[in-house]
């Protein structure tokens, strides 16, 4: 900090200490208000604030910005929310906060955007590009750029992706990684289901820090439930398929587990079908007792069955009584079975 204001050529903080307690960093507060209250308009500007973790930190800002004079602006850019309720209510108009949703662009701000960067889109395009991005700058500057390169705006086999994975994923430590990956798989999910899904303890650190600093995890309404935007939805199932087959099976069946556990067999099914363990996928058939399954296509149920070992199917008579229905109800009679 001292450094800072010496290179802007203000050096009246080059003998004083950092503060220790409330009595010196008060101090430190009327020497800041006095000295800058003499420039014509400063900005003072900290960046990565989340880097400092104690809270001090944070009350000593809280306390300067109640106080500086009307030509002195503390701007604080931080990935963590660190001003508390209270001091929101202290420091009052005095406070103007840009949260995650003011950096999302509407689509009057997306069209204005577009045509800034030279881009000519038609309404059409501008609604696929809102949908595609959710509003998020960084979704649509990835997408721009492809489109910049090819004339058209990205599908699932574009680049994209790689760039999306490039700038967002690879960066990312290799366990942090993989749980994106695993988590990828999930429409929705919870704290509970994916310390279960991954075997992790702390997850809840872990979202905590994957909401706050990146805006393609978000939590909903609910305050529990947690949502891949598509883009990272998809990125991180590409990155899961690189993950080698028996982490991808251990997955697989955790999240099968996780789901039969809930009653959720038509999920259940899906996921024990990823890592082939056609046993969970034949006792799951006889819970479900033809009820769930009768929303899946019949082609589908046939082309596991055809892969299920004889010796499996003979341990679950049951599941080929409830197998047997389901065919009857689809008027599919394979010669099998017949």
């Amino acid at each position: 900090m001292q450094n800072g204001f010496v290179f802007a050529g203000l050096d009246f903080l080059r003998n004083y200490d950092c503060p220790t307690d409330e009595a010196s960093s008060g101090f430190l507060a009327d020497i800041l208000c006095y000295q800058l209250e003499k420039c014509k308009d400063c900005y003072i500007f900290i960046d990565d604030f989340h880097l400092l973790k104690d809270e001090k930190a944070a009350i000593f800002l809280c306390k300067l910005a109640g106080r500086l004079p009307e030509n002195v602006h503390l701007i604080v850019a931080s990935r963590d929310h660190f001003i508390t309720g209270e001091w929101i209510v202290k420091l009052g108009g005095r406070l103007h906060q840009i949260d995650i949703d003011d950096l999302r662009l509407d689509l009057p701000a997306l069209a204005a955007y577009t045509r800034r960067c030279g881009t000519g889109l038609n309404d059409s395009q501008l609604e696929q590009l809102l949908k595609s991005s959710e509003g998020w700058f960084s979704a649509v500057y990835l997408n721009l750029c492809s489109f910049s390169k090819v004339g058209e705006l990205p599908g699932k086999t574009s680049d994209i992706y790689q760039m999306f994975s490039a700038s967002m994923l690879n960066p990312l430590p290799e366990e942090r990684r993989e749980f994106l990956s695993a988590m990828g798989l999930a429409d929705e999910f919870t704290e509970e289901m994916a310390e279960f899904v991954t075997g992790r303890e702390a997850v809840s650190q872990i979202l905590e820090t994957l909401t706050r600093q990146n805006a393609f995890v978000t939590r909903l309404s609910d305050g529990k439930t947690y949502r891949f935007h598509h883009m990272m939805k998809e990125c991180a199932h590409q990155a899961f398929q690189t993950l080698d087959k028996r982490k991808q099976s251990f997955y697989y069946d955790r999240y099968g587990a996780w789901y039969e556990n809930q009653g959720d067999y038509i999920h259940a099914l899906a996921a024990y079908r990823g890592s082939e363990d056609f046993a969970a996928m034949l006792r799951v058939a006889e819970k479900d007792a033809g009820i769930l399954l009768a929303s899946l296509k019949p082609e589908q149920v046939l082309e596991t069955l055809d892969k299920c070992p004889l010796s499996v199917l003979k341990e679950y008579p049951l599941a080929i009584l409830v197998l047997m229905r389901s065919m009857f109800n689809w008027k599919t009679f394979p010669g099998c079975w017949s």
